[in-house]
């Protein structure tokens, strides 16, 4: 009797727990797929070369630039991560390329992530927190943000919670021997996902083994082929830094290696300031980037920022061995070099905002333990929800009702269109110019055409500017820059412009004027 009534107690406890947190997701997927492709308008330069690289490499099994398979890319210079690229290869092969499956892996991903961390949350510190916890990342600006445009360092996040969360298990004294071997290759992959994790991982693995130095030395040659398997999946990356930061040219070998082991012509960490880092952390992580933030609703919610300190402190204080809440501590911690080696931004320090959500909640919930009236917790409490749901609300009004108009620039609202009007009005032989007042033209029309890879790299004509960046001038009929523009007598040329340029010719012809771009023709000039 007993018994029955104690499964049946367990019973509804559960189902309470899959209702509640499946209510949360479903909010959270509602506010990353409405209007999803259409919000953000158009299409930004990072989400077009991600696509491109991943058509290139589907098919031809290499880069547009012709390397086999590498583990970064060299993109316009300065790189690009790769991973988000492969995972595109099935979406590609089966949807096509267009700006809803290049999208496509940040939202999954995004998605993914809401009950992972409920789920990571509730074994390492409790349930009451882990409900906390996923409502406010469901809810949060930067996270929705995320997950609905193709920024490739978007997946960090992702997966340097699943390595947590595989850590968290194989750090159990009763996980299996096959959950500690294969614990690390979620970082592995992480690594793959965005380059600051490269300054951030070693830091990491020597808190982590710091901390828990006695639970790994218990296992320890289980470890020690975690670190072999994660050694193998990763050393395409560690060839790649041996060459860029240590040797700065060739290796031996590399003829020899199934992928290559690209060269980058550019630095892209410039500029460092670690007290506008500090400004960044503070002021709410706004960074004037119209693409991670929308003005003057901040992406992080500033109370949070004492609750944070008090939920260090209490983590810290904690002695619970069979439960791991330090690691959201060690997180956080992991992430303080990159205020000294690196310009920080939303992207940068997007693997700051997930430990801060957690500890945050600790902090607050640490609080209202302490008042001892009821009536002072209930009013607190109510103070800080309606804080939180009144910003979240501010954000999503804007972001759905007005950002579109903010952020058109960005992403270059309505160039696809005057692209196809371009291609469409110009003569089968005639040239067609492309404006250089935007970033990386020649990489939205490789997406827009499907342009052959194997042509690109036989015939573009590129060179490399001061600052190690690749500049095209033109590939097939297409020109990026007018100075190269080398015309026939007699001959015409197609131009695809914004509205606010002034005409590159006298007495242009215009076509078709498609939202904020100008699409005309040139006229031969008279002999």
């Amino acid at each position: 009797m007993h018994s029955l009534l104690f499964k049946k107690i367990i019973s509804s406890d559960k189902k309470e727990e899959i209702l509640i947190v499946l209510l949360f997701c479903c909010l959270g997927i509602l506010l990353r797929t409405i209007l999803f492709g259409i919000i953000p308008p158009g299409l930004n330069q990072d989400e077009a070369a991600a696509g491109y690289e991943a058509y290139s490499l589907l098919l031809t099994g290499k880069d547009k630039w012709g390397n086999t398979w590498p583990g970064y890319f060299i993109a316009w210079g300065a790189g690009q991560n790769v991973l988000y690229s492969y995972l595109l290869l099935p979406v590609i092969h089966f949807f096509g390329l267009n700006t809803l499956s290049v999208r496509s892996i940040n939202l999954i991903f995004g998605i993914l992530t809401i009950p992972l961390l409920y789920q990571f949350t509730k074994n390492t510190i409790s349930k009451r927190i882990a409900y906390t916890v996923v409502f406010l990342i469901a809810i949060n600006p930067w996270h929705i943000m995320l997950s609905r445009w193709a920024l490739e360092s978007n997946l960090l996040p992702f997966f340097t919670l699943l390595g947590f969360y595989t850590i968290d298990k194989a750090l159990n004294p009763n996980s299996s021997a096959r959950q500690r071997v294969f614990c690390l290759v979620p970082w592995a992959i992480a690594l793959y996902a965005y380059g600051v994790f490269y300054l951030t991982l070693p830091v990491l693995s020597f808190l982590i083994f710091k901390t828990y130095k006695k639970e790994i030395n218990e296992h320890k040659n289980q470890w020690a082929v975690a670190i072999f398997f994660f050694s193998i999946l990763v050393s395409p990356i560690f060839l790649f830094i041996l060459k860029n930061v240590i040797f700065r040219g060739g290796l031996l070998f590399e003829k020899y290696l199934p992928f290559s082991v690209p060269l980058l012509t550019s630095t892209p960490l410039r500029n460092i300031n670690p007290i506008s880092n500090l400004e960044f952390l503070l002021n709410g992580f706004q960074d004037n980037n119209i693409w991670n933030h929308i003005p003057d609703v901040p992406s992080f919610y500033m109370i949070s920022f004492p609750f944070l300190c008090i939920g260090i402190y209490i983590i810290r204080s904690q002695k619970n061995r069979f439960k791991h809440p330090k690691l959201f501590v060690l997180w956080l911690l992991s992430c303080l070099p990159l205020l000294f080696i690196s310009s920080l931004n939303i992207n940068r320090a997007n693997s700051i905002f997930i430990p801060t959500i957690v500890l945050s909640v600790i902090g607050f919930e640490a609080i209202l333990k302490q008042f001892k009236d009821l009536q002072y917790q209930s009013l607190f409490k109510i103070i800080i929800v309606n804080w939180v749901l009144i910003s979240s609300l501010l954000f999503t009004a804007n972001y759905f009702l007005f950002y579109s108009e903010r952020a058109y620039d960005a992403f270059n609202y309505g160039l696809e269109s005057a692209w196809n009007v371009a291609k469409a009005r110009s003569l089968p032989s005639e040239k067609i110019l492309i404006t250089n007042a935007i970033k990386l033209p020649y990489v939205y029309v490789l997406f827009f055409e499907r342009y052959s890879p194997t042509n690109f790299q036989k015939f573009s004509h590129h060179s490399l500017d001061k600052d190690g960046i690749y500049k095209v001038q033109s590939f097939g009929r297409y020109y990026f820059d007018q100075d190269h523009l080398d015309l026939k007598p007699q001959e015409s040329f197609v131009f695809l412009q914004k509205t606010s340029e002034i005409s590159i010719c006298n007495n242009p012809i215009f076509l078709e004027n498609i939202k904020y771009w100008n699409v005309g023709r040139c006229l031969p000039k008279p002999l």
